[in-house]
């Protein structure tokens, strides 16, 4: 592409911003800050029932524990977690399309819904600072943006809460965690990070 096409391509997305288009299917959408039309907002599995007490799981409403089984087994490094749907083909484009598609937007707007769906949860009043899972250098230039960084800021930003980037920092460049075992996962960010 030369620099008049770069030129009248920019010139005509300032003048005629497209609409942006539903995260699952690719429809159409009417408002800038949806991530997703109402035909798929039916078809992500949102959990309302019961959760894991400590990760946020979807869990069988017939069970005693309030433990999901990989919360059992596994020592976990937080005491609370919260997930808005379970990780399905629908939301797994999401996913996909906001860490290797350049959806920033998309992002920003997904830490806007988490925040709709978690501003009334009491364990959030304990919340001093955010800090996202930071990107190695590598990554970051190749992506052009951490994604959990912009999920946080769609967060803080609807939240009021101080947002951090400066103080965990990924000081080692792990390979990507697609199709690792739980255990090569964790084996593989093994001593990747540092807290400043």
């Amino acid at each position: 592409m030369n620099e008049n096409n770069i030129v009248i391509e920019t010139i005509n997305r300032i003048l005629f911003p497209r609409n942006p288009k539903c995260s699952v299917c690719n429809r159409i959408l009417i408002h800038k800050d949806d991530i997703y039309c109402s035909k798929c907002d039916e078809k992500l599995e949102w959990i309302h029932s019961r959760r894991c007490d400590i990760c946020g799981r979807a869990m069988d409403s017939n069970g005693y524990s309030n433990i999901c089984e990989n919360c059992e087994k596994d020592e976990n490094y937080f005491s609370k977690g919260y997930s808005l749907w379970s990780y399905d083909k629908y939301s797994k484009r999401i996913i996909k399309k906001i860490k290797y598609g350049g959806y920033e937007r998309l992002a920003i707007n997904l830490g806007k819904v988490l925040y709709e769906n978690t501003f009334n949860l009491d364990f959030l009043n304990e919340i001093d600072i955010v800090i996202p899972t930071p990107s190695d250098k590598i990554r970051f230039i190749k992506r052009g943006y951490n994604q959990a960084y912009l999920i946080a800021k769609g967060f803080c930003d609807k939240r009021d809460l101080p947002l951090r980037e400066d103080i965990v920092l990924k000081e080692i460049a792990t390979k990507d965690q697609i199709g690792l075992s739980e255990k090569e996962r964790k084996a593989n960010l093994k001593g990747a990070f540092s807290v400043k």
